[in-house]
């Protein structure tokens, strides 16, 4: 990247490996980068919202709705943007984009398990008791197995 620094590509794939060892703060200067020399990279833009979600949610916003102006129709970003809007606190518009996601891929097991967390901002634990014991009785194996099976746990408890 010193030798090159306009290889997006090697940014992206930089990016990723940091994302993956959680070391955002390199991963968002990546992506950042990547932004900055293509402000349409719409994987760089969604990458960026993603990582600044919690961080920095008004500016995520930004990113996302970026991405998805460039990208309507990709369920990934549209995933990723009712992510961050539950983070700007605007989980009715987030509940919206969800659903739009899982008309697009009604089998994403992370967008399931998105759906049941933006239920649980907007208050419906019993709506998303149903959606997580749907999510984990089905056959296969998902990234987010865990995550889902603890969230449930979470509910019962309450």
């Amino acid at each position: 990247i010193g030798e090159h620094p306009q290889d997006l590509q090697m940014r992206m794939s930089l990016a990723d490996l940091y994302a993956m060892d959680k070391q955002d703060a390199r991963a968002i200067a990546q992506y950042e980068a990547v932004v900055k020399a293509d402000e349409r990279h719409v994987v760089a833009l969604n990458n960026l919202a993603w990582s600044l979600r919690k961080s920095k949610p008004k500016q995520a916003l930004a990113y996302a709705e970026r991405a998805n102006q460039i990208a309507p129709d990709a369920a990934s970003l549209i995933d990723t943007l009712a992510m961050v809007l539950v983070e700007n606190g605007e989980n009715q518009k987030a509940q919206t984009q969800i659903e739009r996601a899982l008309k697009l891929e009604p089998n994403n097991p992370g967008m399931r398990l998105h759906a049941a967390q933006i239920r649980i901002a907007l208050g419906d634990t019993d709506g998303a008791a149903l959606i997580l014991k749907s999510l984990l009785g089905g056959k296969g194996d998902f990234a987010e197995r865990a995550e889902a099976e603890a969230l449930l746990a979470s509910l019962k408890k309450n």
